[in-house]
């Protein structure tokens, strides 16, 4: 089957996703508004659409007063767009944000040519909506024929609006042997992992570098920050934290990394034992993932959307999000004993296993697929 990605960028949560999908033998492709600089392209290069004037002109205008991620006001030149979709003709396209320029252009093209769609957003499925919220969401599932994914399911709460056609699917991760990731004890010394980017202000790193001030009279360890360091704005973040690790005398504790290859983090991985993500409104972060495929007992706020993969106290901890306190007590409570590291360590890679392979993932599209389109992904072509 020939399978059509849309989205900014190839990020690194997509890898196994499109890697399972080429094992069972389906052509992936993916149209991205931008290449990223620490992206692996071992699987397949992206196609990057020449950038519509029209669509440059709103950069131009926009960015200066709405601070947006990057590329977010892209759009193709349509014309150009259309005709390479045409020639493609996939016969499914997965988009993600249906509410982005470039992802409204690809939805209309999958709709003229009959082209099964389903949209990819990270948000609870059962989220409170407001009643506008609900309409437009479900408008948008009804008008295009679509499925809707998403990788974060939390408890249903009373006052929520569920979407009909709206599903469950968890993002697959690469699952290395066992035996060669679970920390086992004895752990003299305890590694902290945390990867986020430099210039994010809601991955807290300030904060993690204050919890590792107050511990380093008590414990013994090491903590690596790992994140991308391209732009002026990383840099001027990066080097606020050089400062900051210099003030609080901790250079000897702290080492930062910057832009490590997708390809070398499996080692980064391996080599650490306790993963630390303190973001605050963190929509959904693979490195959560990635960190437990990796026997890394996962220390999480309650305001990041991947808790929902931790069981706190069985395969890491949820701290409250943006306290000192939470966060240094939950590092303490796990580097205080290299047993609980072994056996929390043993318990995440049980979860990923039973959760997150690759194949429990496939299984879950065919679920969806099924349900949505009442046909077979494994069938030698999508009936149109």
């Amino acid at each position: 089957m020939k399978i059509l990605f849309v989205a900014p960028r190839f990020h690194t949560n997509q890898y196994e996703l499109v890697k399972t999908l080429q094992d069972h033998h389906h052509q992936v492709y993916f149209h991205v508004s931008y290449l990223g600089p620490t992206e692996d392209y071992s699987l397949l290069t992206p196609t990057n659409f020449r950038q519509s004037k029209v669509s440059v002109a709103i950069e131009n205008i926009l960015t200066k007063r709405i601070i947006r991620r990057p590329y977010y006001f892209y759009f193709p030149n349509i014309r150009e767009y259309w005709l390479g979709f045409k020639r493609l003709r996939p016969e499914l396209v997965i988009i993600r944000d249906p509410y982005t320029l470039f992802s409204i252009i690809a939805a209309f093209c999958a709709y003229f040519l009959g082209v099964k769609t389903i949209f990819y957003t990270q948000e609870d499925l059962y989220r409170k909506r407001t009643l506008f919220t609900h309409l437009k969401q479900q408008l948008t599932i009804q008008f295009f024929k679509a499925a809707w994914i998403t990788p974060i399911v939390e408890s249903p709460r009373s006052n929520s609006r569920t979407l009909k056609y709206m599903y469950y699917f968890p993002l697959p991760i690469p699952l290395p042997p066992i035996d060669e990731v679970h920390k086992q004890a004895p752990i003299p010394v305890p590694a902290l992992l945390m990867v986020g980017k430099y210039h994010q202000s809601r991955k807290m790193h300030l904060l993690l570098l204050e919890a590792a001030h107050r511990l380093r009279s008590r414990f013994n360890f090491r903590l690596t920050m790992v994140g991308e360091c391209i732009n002026a704005e990383q840099q001027r973040k990066y080097k606020i934290l050089e400062d900051k690790v210099e003030q609080l005398g901790i250079g000897d504790r702290v080492s930062l990394k910057a832009n490590v290859p997708y390809h070398e983090m499996s080692a980064l991985y391996t080599s650490h034992h306790v993963f630390v993500l303190p973001s605050i409104n963190e929509p959904y972060s693979i490195s959560v993932l990635e960190a437990l495929a990796y026997g890394l007992p996962v220390i999480c706020t309650d305001s990041c959307g991947s808790k929902v993969h931790i069981k706190d106290g069985w395969n890491g901890y949820i701290v409250k999000a943006a306290s000192l306190d939470a966060l240094a007590n939950g590092i303490a409570e796990i580097i205080s004993d290299d047993e609980k590291i072994s056996e929390m360590s043993g318990n995440a890679l049980a979860y990923v296993q039973e959760n997150l392979s690759g194949d429990v993932c496939y299984k879950r599209l065919r679920e969806i697929m099924a349900d949505r389109f009442a046909t077979d992904i494994e069938a030698p072509a999508l009936a149109r």
